[in-house]
């Protein structure tokens, strides 16, 4: 029979092998079980100490891989890792990055600065100056001057000036003895009537033009009479003459300026001949003087002030040619639409101021020179183009010798433009250049093949 103490039937068994029956385990008295609360709050500190210990881990092993990602020359993918660590050129692949990056690093440093770009223009122009004359003598006057440009052409205005001088001192003459006064012996005295009408208050323009030009020119002629020719004249009264009348056209010029129309360029021409008159006096006077230095070499006195009086005329040959140059400048840079006018200024400004930094090296001649050359540049690469073009339609209308001339012109033209330029420039203009010369290379074979077309 199944006892109600007993719901399953191995009960009486498990209780005959010793173990407990359901009753006997609820009888067990939990009390009697001690746990020491110690063993409780060890544990707990355990556990707090190790996840402290695993944090600062945590911390420094992401560090360590910062510092390792910091200190590689490049950040490697996880693809490029894995495909490394599994292909057999792994270790190649490994060397050729270092050099690849070196070479990375190797083309940043070849774009030049500006500072570089600067240097190395500093250079072209020095090496263009180095090339260009050292002596200013007739032959170099005869190329550059428009008006006074050898030795007939500056007696000639030598006469207009004493023959205008000796008009003004007898009206001079006739109003002295009207007025019962003595006349001045002191050619000075009319160089400061001249420079007076510059600073008159009405009718400036009119008096500069009328009186003060008259006065300069009965200077010359009182001067030049005194002394008995122009060889004679003293070299301080010049200084003074030219002074005063490139002064006096300067004012002419910008007076004409103001009031518009052509008595700029009238004024303008006229200022240019009297720097280029000052340019042939002081080379004759220096000419001359050069041989009288020779005997007084052992007279210091003499020799001193004669080379005091050369060193004064080389500092106007110099202020002329700086004068001379920026005008042609200005011309340059403002002329747009006849090409030929434009050389001509920009060629004229590099010989003016290649010359004065010959004479006398200056940062304004320098400047003047890096300017002129951006505007050459700019003609000769505008012309580059023009041929160009013309050139191909020269092809398209098979004018052979048209085409082959323009070509030439072409590939002239850029040639000298490109040598004008800096390598950082110049290196945006190679890919043109070089679409230009297999252009012609193409002409050039289209030409051979209609050649022998037409003879087989």
């Amino acid at each position: 029979m199944r006892g109600r103490g007993h719901p399953f039937p191995g009960a009486p068994t498990l209780a005959a092998a010793g173990y407990p029956t359901r009753g006997e385990i609820g009888a067990f008295p939990m009390a009697k079980i001690k746990i020491n609360p110690l063993l409780l709050l060890l544990s707990g500190l355990l556990l707090i100490v190790a996840a402290v210990i695993g944090l600062f881990g945590g911390l420094f092993s992401s560090q360590g891989g910062e510092e390792k990602a910091a200190s590689s020359p490049e950040p490697t993918s996880r693809l490029q890792v894995n495909a490394t660590a599994s292909s057999p050129d792994g270790e190649v692949l490994k060397k050729r990055q270092p050099r690849l990056q070196q070479e990375k690093k190797e083309k940043k440093k070849d774009v030049p600065s500006a500072e570089e770009d600067e240097a190395e223009m500093t250079q072209i122009l020095l090496e263009q100056i180095r090339r260009s004359p050292d002596t200013l003598d007739l032959e170099w006057i005869a190329s550059f001057a428009q008006f006074v440009n050898d030795e007939d052409s500056f007696r000639r205005y030598l006469d207009e000036i004493n023959s205008k001088g000796l008009k003004r001192y007898e009206s001079y003459l006739r109003r002295l003895e009207r007025n019962g006064l003595a006349p001045t012996s002191n050619p000075y005295f009319f160089l400061e009537e001249a420079k007076r009408t510059r600073f008159s208050r009405k009718g400036a323009a009119k008096k500069m033009e009328k009186h003060g030009l008259e006065w300069l020119a009965a200077a010359y002629y009182k001067e030049q009479m005194t002394k008995g020719g122009w060889a004679a004249v003293d070299e301080g009264f010049m200084t003074a003459f030219f002074e005063q009348s490139l002064r006096l056209y300067t004012a002419l010029v910008d007076s004409a300026r103001v009031r518009g129309g052509r008595l700029t360029t009238q004024w303008q021409e006229e200022l240019i001949r009297a720097h280029e008159v000052r340019l042939m006096d002081c080379y004759l006077r220096i000419k001359s003087r050069r041989n009288a230095l020779e005997p007084l070499a052992n007279t210091s006195d003499s020799a001193a002030v004669a080379q005091l009086n050369q060193d004064r005329m080389q500092r106007q040959i110099n202020t002329s040619l700086l004068a001379l140059g920026q005008y042609y400048l200005h011309e340059a840079v403002n002329e747009s639409s006849d090409i030929r006018r434009l050389r001509y200024h920009a060629e004229h400004t590099f010989q003016a101021m290649a010359m004065a930094y010959q004479l006398k090296p200056s940062d304004e001649a320098l400047a003047a020179l890096r300017k002129v050359n951006e505007v050459q540049r700019l003609y000769l690469y505008r012309m580059a183009l023009v041929d160009w073009k013309k050139a191909r339609e020269a092809v398209d209308e098979s004018d052979v010798d048209q085409a082959d001339n323009l070509y030439f012109n072409a590939n002239k033209h850029f040639l000298q433009c490109m040598s004008r330029w800096e390598e950082g420039k110049r290196e945006a203009h190679e890919v043109e250049f070089r679409r230009l010369k297999q252009e012609i290379a193409a002409w050039q074979l289209k030409k051979r093949t209609d050649a022998a077309a037409s003879s087989g």
